[in-house]
């Protein structure tokens, strides 16, 4: 049942890739965090190049690369950046201890940007106050809205 559900996957990506070309939209997909109860298919290098090669299509995959899952995986961002480089769309910028997902503030964020060839990065933190923190500005504090 899993390689079914695997498979149909593939071919619904498959399906977005082709209509997302057609509309001139980026489509990417995400190096994932290992996760001891879910089966992930995008969480190395080669697991991630698979998801994004597509066969029987002119469409094409983009890639999000996060730092964070790479981190947890054991991986270094460099290796997604010498297999994927211009593919990189996205880049999702968060900090861990290597042992969960925390999505920490990212205080040295720039080696980051300069290294990763994305149009466009992230902070993918768990409040505004830790973007603050991650930029130099632990000051920063949500307005107060209605809504």
């Amino acid at each position: 049942m899993r390689d079914k559900a695997h498979n149909n996957a593939r071919k619904s990506l498959r399906e977005c890739a082709v209509y997302a070309d057609r509309v001139g939209v980026p489509l990417c997909v995400e190096n994932q965090p290992i996760d001891d109860r879910d089966i992930r298919h995008t969480t190395t290098v080669a697991d991630l190049a698979s998801a994004v090669s597509i066969d029987g299509t002119d469409a094409s995959l983009d890639v999000t690369v996060d730092i964070g899952h790479a981190n947890v995986n054991g991986h270094e961002y460099q290796e997604f950046v010498e297999k994927f480089g211009d593919q990189i769309r996205v880049c999702h910028l968060h900090d861990n201890d290597g042992t969960s997902d925390q999505h920490e503030p990212l205080r040295d964020y720039d080696e980051f940007m300069t290294a990763i060839p994305a149009d466009y990065f992230v902070f993918e933190m768990t409040s505004l106050a830790d973007i603050g923190v991650s930029v130099g500005r632990p000051d920063v504090t949500v307005p107060e809205c209605e809504l």
